[in-house]
This record gives C-alpha cells, sequence and structure tokens, in this order.
C-alpha cells in the first residue's frame, strides 16, 4: 500500500472535519507540487468536502461552492454555489464571504 492510501485510508476513519477537509483534496484535478494528480476524483472530493463542512468546516462549503460555480455542470448552478458560499461565510470564511458577495453581484 503507497503511502497516498495509508494517508486516505487512517482520514476516512476520522470523525474530525479538518481531516475530512484534508481528505477531500487528496482527490482535487491539481496536487500540491502544480501537478496533475493521479488520484483525481470529482465525486470524492465533493463528497468528502461536504462532509467536512456539514462538519462546521468552513472553507470545505467555500470549496464546494467554487466547483460548482465554475468546474462542473449542473442545473441552478449560480443558485447553489451562492448557497454554499453563503453557508461558508455564516461559518467564518473570508474567503467564503467574498466569494459570496461577488457571485451574488455577478449574478443579478
Amino acid at each position: 500500500m503507497s503511502s497516498i492510501e495509508l494517508i486516505r485510508n487512517k482520514l476516512k476513519n476520522s470523525n474530525n472535519a479538518e481531516d475530512l477537509y484534508d481528505l477531500a483534496q487528496c482527490y482535487e484535478p491539481i496536487n500540491q507540487f502544480g501537478n496533475p494528480n493521479p488520484y483525481f476524483n470529482d465525486f470524492r472530493r465533493m463528497y468528502w468536502y461536504l462532509k467536512a463542512g456539514n462538519k462546521g468546516f468552513a472553507e470545505a462549503y467555500n470549496n464546494l461552492g467554487f466547483i460548482i460555480e465554475h468546474e462542473i455542470k449542473v442545473k441552478n448552478k449560480e443558485q447553489r454555489a451562492l448557497d454554499y458560499y453563503k453557508k461558508a461565510y455564516e461559518l467564518g470564511s473570508k474567503l467564503g464571504k467574498e466569494n459570496y458577495f461577488l457571485s451574488k453581484k455577478n449574478n443579478r
């Protein structure tokens, strides 16, 4: 088992919001070194961001809003993204606040 698999398995069993956020980061399209991530998976990153957000991790909701607004095709994407930015903002995310008001302004 590779080291990334060991880390992912450890994080999956955690109930800590930050660990769940870190797990979602493992599935982003670009890794921390700026290279394409061989473990990229849209469903998994959104699943773990949602779990982290539901545990109160504001940046997870901000990231979900960004993914919905810019990276995937869904119905009512502007409103869905706005909803996640608002949740991030309400949980204290500075970036969530900026994205909420910017998205709100752009979608009038």
